[in-house]
């Protein structure tokens, strides 16, 4: 875990950063060729995989490609890309040779610093030609605007970028409808019809899951997700108030006979200066990065209600069937909650949250069944739209490999 935490603070450096971004690019060449040795039919998934860094990471990615499996009804192959260093243009001759379809899964790539680099001025690092090079069908798969509020200075190249990916693409799907309006802002009319509704794959997990999750739900447990990263653009500078009126209201729920649980998705929710404040008043971060998927799972589901900072600490319970409020700290959390079309499930910390948290707590406790009923039919929703658009993009990828 030390290792990890320097690794990010290496990577900070910006010499650092020049090496590492170079050094896989090379690494990601000579993978694929070794795959190819065995295959030439993937489906090369560029994504941030792994573990023990960030929640969301590890289920949007697992959940994206067990969706596209089981709607395709076959076990894909999957190359694993990490969204690391430039796609060059060997690579791309590599990718047309020995793969059936680019992906481009999940995260919030579009932002200013995510994977940041001259080439695209967002996470999805190619060059403009070596882009336009690329033979085999381009899809994007519910990824998501991400921007911080005023942070929304992309470089000149972006907007001819964010336009050559949308028009090259057979399929671009966005997570919620926030993300859409704001995509379009860079896009000249024509396009704006090939820009798509894709729910994150995490919100529909019980829909498909590989495995019954046999875990029995303690009633009186509360899960309360933090997130510390980005911290003054997620807070500002009254985040004192925030934290206080938390903990009242955490005061309050323990008298009425819950439990209260607070956890990190990232690395840096449980490794900051701003953990010891809940440390020293009773609540240590449970490090839930550090745990399986399934153990994430099963964490969620033990919870009667979530509480949540960040975007997956509000869709992965959502696609397990747990009511959740969320604590907005970035935009992208307003916009998941309007997709579900329950507002009221949404505050701003930098509100007054602490009358408003109770409020809804109380709202959802009083009418829990409704609640989880509510859930489950927008799963349902959720899942048929993934599956019109998993069926399209199947229907593209066998009329290339005809030739069509």
């Amino acid at each position: 875990m030390l290792f990890m935490l320097l690794l990010q603070r290496l990577y900070l450096n910006n010499i650092f950063k020049y090496l590492f971004h170079k050094i896989w690019s090379f690494i990601s060449i000579f993978n694929l060729l070794f795959f190819s040795i065995k295959n030439k039919n993937y489906i090369y998934h560029i994504g941030l995989f792994g573990r023990n860094l960030n929640v969301g990471d590890v289920v949007l990615y697992s959940r994206l490609e067990k969706t596209f499996d089981i709607f395709s009804k076959n076990t894909n192959l999957w190359f694993h890309r990490l969204a690391f260093g430039e796609i060059t243009s060997i690579e791309i001759y590599l990718i047309n040779k020995y793969c059936k379809l680019m992906l481009v899964g999940g995260h919030g790539l579009i932002m200013p610093g995510s994977n940041k680099n001259n080439n695209s001025g967002w996470g999805f690092n190619i060059k403009i030609n070596n882009l336009r090079k690329l033979k085999v069908p381009l899809v994007f798969f519910a990824i998501g605007y991400n921007v911080f509020n005023g942070e929304d200075n992309f470089i000149s190249v972006f907007r001819e970028h964010i336009r050559l990916c949308v028009e090259k693409s057979a399929f671009f799907g966005l997570r919620n409808y926030g993300s859409i309006n704001s995509v379009k802002k860079y896009l000249p009319d024509y396009l704006h019809d090939k820009v798509k509704y894709q729910p994150c794959p995490a919100t529909m997990i019980e829909r498909g899951i590989n495995q019954v999750i046999a875990i029995k739900t303690d009633n009186n447990e509360i899960g309360i997700s933090v997130a510390f990263n980005n911290f003054e653009k997620r807070f500002g500078s009254n985040y004192l108030e925030s934290f206080e009126q938390l903990l009242e209201y955490c005061k309050f729920m323990k008298k009425e006979g819950y439990k209260i649980t607070f956890f990190g998705h990232h690395v840096f929710d449980k490794h900051s200066k701003y953990a010891k404040y809940f440390d020293n008043s009773g609540y240590p971060i449970l490090p839930l990065y550090k745990y399986s998927e399934n153990d994430v799972y099963k964490f969620y589901k033990s919870k009667k209600l979530i509480i949540g900072m960040r975007g997956h600490s509000l869709m992965i319970p959502f696609g397990l069937t747990v009511p959740l409020i969320s604590l907005e700290t970035q935009e992208k959390q307003k916009w998941f909650i309007e997709t579900t079309n329950h507002n009221e499930w949404n505050i701003k910390i930098t509100d007054n949250i602490y009358e408003k948290l109770l409020k809804i707590t109380m709202a959802i406790l009083e009418d829990y069944d409704y609640v989880k009923s509510e859930i489950k039919r927008l799963q349902e929703i959720n899942e048929k739209i993934t599956k019109e658009n998993i069926n399209y993009i199947l229907n593209i990828i066998e009329n290339n490999k005809n030739g069509a």
